[in-house]
């Protein structure tokens, strides 16, 4: 699945020419609605053919771009999947499509390949800062690329 996230990925970036969430939601046709969510950080919901992410104002601006790359990952990739439904009625499957939307945020957000080289190699805290996500993110495309 991981190669297949970065797959869908790569398409999408090629594809419309970007690896901002906010413009491939746009291009994607994906509404995004700010509203105050209290300790929700955003959530995505699909009906009627609407496809609609709700992003918390209340997120720190660089946070907020990784929830909404987050929220994107499961417009794409989980579009027909009740993850409220799961969440209040099953046990593990939920951690899976949470851990698979992650790799999409991770995959989209983070060109690993600017920070390593012969000649220099940031340490994981250092690109987290530089592309403005937090350290977990980087430590998950540093695993994805891996494999």
């Amino acid at each position: 699945m991981k190669t297949c996230i970065k797959k869908e990925v790569q398409n999408l970036i090629k594809k419309y020419n970007t690896n901002d969430p906010k413009e491939l939601c746009s291009y994607l046709g994906i509404e995004i609605i700010y509203e105050e969510l209290g300790t929700v950080n955003g959530y995505f919901q699909s009906a009627f053919r609407s496809k609609i992410i709700h992003l918390n104002t209340n997120l720190e601006e660089n946070f907020s771009k990784f929830v909404l790359a987050h929220e994107l990952g499961h417009a794409v990739l989980h579009e027909k999947i009740n993850l409220l439904f799961l969440e209040t009625n099953t046990f593990d499957l939920k951690n899976k499509y949470e851990r698979q939307a992650n790799l999409f945020a991770a995959e989209l957000l983070i060109d690993i390949s600017k920070y390593c080289n012969e000649c220099i190699c940031h340490t994981i805290n250092e690109i987290a800062c530089m592309e403005k996500v937090p350290v977990d993110l980087v430590k998950l495309k540093l695993k994805l690329n891996l494999i």
